[in-house]
C-alpha cells in the first residue's frame, strides 16, 4: 500500500511510496537506464588505478586497439592491434613510452589506446585474490565477482561501437575516470540501422555512427531516443536488456561490467536469444564461405579474438538451442537474477515523481505514480504504474490543466516518453533514471560538442585514408561557422545545429563518392540482409514451430 498524508481540502501534499513500485519499474520492459550513486564505496577496486594496475600485472601482454582521437568511429576490423603490458599503457599514457614500447609510434593527442573486453579472471591468474575486489552481492547478486566480470582501460577518447547484447542485462561499475554512454531503448531498433557485420558472438552493432551521424544515408536515426548520461568514478549504470549503447571515455578510464543471464534455471527471456544467435551463426558461417570464394578474405567481416566453427558445430549449436526452447515451453521461472537486482535496488530507493508542469498551475497539483501490483498474478513486469493527479480547488485553473491520465505504463512507448519529457523524475540522490532528449537536443549538446572542441591532427607515422582527413576538416570547419551562429533562443540553436548535422551529412556524402560503389547486389549487402535481427526472428519463428507446415 501507498502511505498518503491528505490536508483537509484534499489535495495530496506528499507520498511514500513502496519498494515494490521501484520493483516493479525495473521488471518493467519498458525501464529505462538507471545510474546508482555510492553503492560500491565498499569495493576494494573502487582504489584501483591505470598505474597500480601496471605495477600488479607486470608480466602480461593483452591485445589492445588503436584508433583515430576524431569523430570517426571505426569498426574494430579497421582499427591498429598491438599486445602491450598495462606498464607500457600506463608509460604511454604519460607521454613517456621508451624505445621498446609498442605504442611508441603512436602520438596519444592523435589516438586512442583502449585495452577492453578483458575477462578478469584471465588478468588476474595468479592474483585471484584482486576477483573478490569486486562484489556484486551489494546489487542482490550474490557470489557474483570478479570471476562474472569483464574489464575495460583505455586513454581519454576511446570508445566502443554502438550496439545492443543480445543476451540478459549489463550492470556496469565506473572505476576510475569518466565515461559518456549514450544509450537507445528496444523500439529504436529500427531507427538504428542494425548489421552482423563485422560479427561478433552475442553483439548487433549499429551502421550509425552516433558521434557524427550521415542522416542522409540513415535518415531514420532522426527519429531516434538518446539518453545521455556521464558516469563517475563510483557510479552504476544499470543496462536493461537489448538496449542500444555507446560508449567513450572522456579521460583514462577503468570500468568493470558484468554481463548477467536473465534466469537462473529457465531461460525464460534469453531462451529466443539462445536460438537467434544460434541461427546467426550457422548463417553467418554459410556467407563467410561464400565470401571465401567470391573475394577470398573474410578479415573485414569479424572482429579479432571472434571465432566461426564449421558447419557441423554450428548446426548442433542451433539444434541444441531450440531443443532447450522447446523444452522451456512456457514456463515461468519466479527466481530471475533481474528480479534478486530489483528487490536489492528497491530496499534503498523511494520512488518519488513530481510534475514540473502540474505545479506552474495555480494550486500546485502533485503528479504521483502508484503501483497496481496484483499480489495474485506472477507478472510483474506486465503491471501497471497508474498515475493520479490531485485537482487543485480553484475552478478556474481547471481549464488550464491537461490530462495527464495514463492506465498503463508499459501499454505506449510514446506516452512513457512524454511523461518523461515533461516531468522531472525525483528521487534518492544516488538514484536516477535517464530521461530521453530530443534529437535536436542531442545534436546540440553533444554531437556538436565533438566538432567544435577537438581540433583533428594526424600523426605523419600514422597511415589514415585520405578522405578521412579531408572529411575532419570541411567538417570541423562546418561546424565553426555553425558554432558562430549559434547565438540566438535555445530554439533557434538547436534548429541551427541540425543544420549543422546535415552539412556534415553532405561532406560525408561527397567523399563517399569518391569510391566506386556498386550498386548491385553483392555478397556483403546480401549478409546483411541475411543476418538482419528481422530476418533471423522470423527465420526463428519458423523453425520453433511445429514442424508440420514445412512438410
Amino acid at each position: 500500500m501507498t502511505d498518503v498524508e491528505l490536508k483537509s481540502d484534499g489535495i495530496i501534499i506528499s507520498q511514500f511510496v513502496t519498494m515494490t513500485n521501484l520493483e516493479a519499474l525495473i521488471l518493467s520492459k519498458k525501464c529505462p537506464p538507471i545510474m546508482l550513486k555510492n553503492k560500491i564505496s565498499d569495493w576494494p577496486a573502487r582504489k584501483w588505478t591505470p598505474n597500480y594496475l601496471a605495477s600488479e600485472l607486470t608480466n602480461q601482454r593483452y591485445k589492445c586497439k588503436i584508433a583515430p582521437k576524431d569523430d570517426n568511429v571505426l569498426w574494430e576490423t579497421e582499427c591498429v592491434h598491438e599486445e602491450i603490458t598495462l606498464q607500457q599503457f600506463a608509460e604511454w599514457n604519460l607521454g613517456k613510452p621508451d624505445e621498446n614500447n609498442p605504442l611508441l609510434p603512436y602520438n596519444r593527442s592523435d589516438v586512442t589506446c583502449y585495452i577492453d573486453y578483458k575477462y578478469m579472471k584471465d588478468l588476474f591468474i595468479e592474483k585471484t585474490d584482486h576477483l573478490k575486489a569486486v562484489d556484486w552481492s551489494v546489487l542482490g547478486l550474490e557470489s557474483r565477482d570478479g570471476n562474472d566480470s569483464t574489464i575495460w582501460i583505455g586513454s581519454e577518447g576511446c570508445y566502443t561501437n554502438c550496439h545492443y547484447d543480445t543476451y540478459g542485462f549489463n550492470l556496469v561499475a565506473q572505476i576510475y575516470g569518466r565515461k559518456r554512454w549514450t544509450l537507445f531503448p528496444p523500439s529504436d531498433t529500427k531507427y538504428m540501422y542494425p548489421t552482423r557485420i563485422p560479427y561478433e558472438e552475442s553483439s548487433v552493432f549499429s551502421q550509425v555512427n552516433v558521434k557524427k551521424p550521415d542522416t542522409t544515408t540513415f535518415h531514420l536515426f532522426k527519429n531516434s531516443h538518446p539518453h545521455v548520461v556521464i558516469l563517475e568514478p563510483g557510479d552504476v549504470l544499470y543496462v536493461p536488456r537489448h538496449w542500444w549503447h555507446f560508449v567513450e571515455s572522456l579521460e583514462t578510464s577503468i570500468s568493470i561490467n558484468t554481463w548477467v543471464e536473465m534466469f537462473i534455471q529457465i531461460q525464460e527471456e534469453d531462451k529466443d536469444s539462445h536460438v537467434t544467435e544460434a541461427l546467426s551463426r550457422v548463417l553467418f558461417g554459410c556467407m563467410m564461405d561464400i565470401k571465401i570464394g567470391s573475394v577470398g578474405s573474410t578479415t573485414d567481416w569479424i572482429n579479432p579474438g571472434e571465432e566461426v566453427q564449421c558447419h557441423d558445430v554450428n548446426f548442433r549449436y542451433l539444434q541444441q538451442a531450440v531443443d532447450s526452447y522447446k523444452k522451456a515451453g512456457n514456463k515461468k521461472n519466479l527466481y530471475s537474477n533481474l528480479t534478486k537486482f530489483a528487490s536489492q535496488i528497491g530496499k534503498y530507493f523511494d520512488l518519488k515523481i513530481a510534475t514540473n508542469k502540474a505545479a506552474a498551475i495555480p494550486g500546485r497539483n502533485q503528479l504521483i505514480f502508484q503501483d497496481v501490483v496484483d499480489s495474485g498474478n506472477n507478472q510483474a513486469t506486465e503491471q501497471s504504474l497508474k498515475r493520479k493527479v490531485s485537482t487543485s480547488p480553484r475552478d478556474e485553473c481547471k481549464k488550464q490543466r491537461k490530462d495527464l491520465e495514463t492506465e498503463n505504463l508499459n501499454a505506449d512507448m510514446e506516452s512513457y516518453h512524454e511523461c518523461l519529457h515533461h516531468n522531472t523524475l525525483s528521487f534518492d540522490s544516488d538514484f536516477r533514471l535517464l530521461e530521453p532528449m530530443s534529437y535536436d537536443l542531442y545534436v546540440k549538446e553533444v554531437i556538436c560538442s565533438y566538432h567544435t572542441e577537438q581540433e583533428t591532427k594526424y600523426d605523419s607515422d600514422i597511415d589514415l585514408p585520405p578522405f578521412m582527413k579531408k572529411t575532419s576538416q570541411e567538417l570541423l570547419q562546418s561546424c565553426k561557422e555553425c558554432q558562430l551562429l549559434c547565438d540566438r533562443t535555445e530554439l533557434e540553436t538547436a534548429q541551427q545545429c541540425q543544420t549543422c548535422s546535415i552539412k556534415t551529412s553532405d561532406t560525408i556524402q561527397s567523399t563517399q563518392q569518391n569510391f566506386d560503389r556498386d550498386d548491385n547486389l553483392t555478397v556483403e549487402h546480401f549478409a546483411k540482409i541475411l543476418l538482419h535481427p528481422d530476418v533471423i526472428n522470423k527465420v526463428k519463428e519458423l523453425i520453433t514451430e511445429p514442424f508440420d507446415m514445412l512438410r
